[in-house]
């Protein structure tokens, strides 16, 4: 069965072809354009990617998730360009955001924040922080000396 001529042919950015997927210069050459976009986005966590790459760096469990927030959008950023599918995944994100009460929650706005978190003390230490009477010796802060987001 042949594909029709008008089907488009599929092409990579960066001047690369999808054979090279499947070879090790190819892959080099991908992983080398990508640590080019992450350092130019954050050129510490790329040589702290590299470091730990070539084990000059060991990291802690708790500094290798932290590199993988770093680097992971960035990545995404950069395979969504490859394929050329940015306007997709800019798409497709917005979708998701926009039906997640959760992230909604998550980041509020400073105001919204500090009235959240005087309601969420004042039912956990009642007569402390956020309500009449609170001190600032209390052990949970009030909302005067949250910082605000």
């Amino acid at each position: 069965m042949s594909l029709p001529e008008s089907t488009p042919k599929l092409a990579l950015n960066h001047g690369l072809s999808f054979a090279e997927l499947f070879t090790p210069e190819g892959l080099q050459k991908i992983d080398g354009l990508f640590l080019d976009r992450l350092r130019n986005h954050d050129a510490r966590a790329c040589d702290t990617l590299i470091a730990w790459r070539e084990g000059r760096e060991p990291l802690t469990p708790l500094q290798v998730s932290e590199l993988l927030l770093t680097c992971g959008p960035v990545l995404d950023n950069f395979i969504a360009g490859l394929f050329g599918i940015k306007e997709t995944l800019e798409a497709s994100q917005q979708r998701t955001l926009a039906h997640d009460p959760v992230f909604h929650f998550t980041r509020p706005s400073s105001r919204n924040s500090n009235i959240v978190a005087s309601r969420l003390d004042s039912y956990i230490c009642p007569g402390r922080s956020g309500v009449p009477g609170a001190t600032s010796s209390s052990p949970v802060a009030t909302t005067s000396t949250r910082a605000e987001t």
